[in-house]
């Protein structure tokens, strides 16, 4: 169970907004990774409260390899999205999960499940307000 922080965006480079909603949204290329290792996307850069999360999984991760996004504040870590089904194309979202908090410092990951991740771009797409 890593961690894994090789695409992690920084704090100082995500996009905010100081008014309204506005988006958080991604298209990286995960690298290799092991059943229940974490993927680090972004740490967020200030507080913000989080309406709507999406997660898009192609079919072409890994045989058994599952995702969901989670927030991590202080070692806990909250699902934001519901876990996407093994080698199938697809989209969850966070419904029933959001909305909720995400506090300055606070990262968003990918957990990886069922089986090992093969290498691949998934797609991310979270609506938020700044707090």
């Amino acid at each position: 169970m890593a961690t894994i922080t090789t695409i992690a965006v920084l704090a100082r480079n995500v996009r905010v907004v100081d008014v309204g909603l506005f988006a958080i949204d991604a298209k990286p290329a995960l690298p290799a990774a092991a059943n229940g290792d974490n993927i680090v996307l972004f740490t967020a850069p200030c507080d913000m409260r989080l309406f709507s999360a999406h997660l898009r999984q192609p079919a072409t991760l890994g045989a058994a390899a599952t995702l969901k996004l989670q927030r991590v504040r202080g070692g806990v870590r909250t699902d934001l999205t519901a876990t996407t089904t093994a080698a199938t194309a697809g989209v969850v979202s966070g419904a029933g999960l959001v909305p909720i908090d995400i506090l300055a410092g606070d990262t968003i990951e990918v957990l990886v499940g069922g089986g090992a991740l093969s290498a691949g771009i998934v797609e991310y797409d979270l609506l938020v307000r700044r707090a």
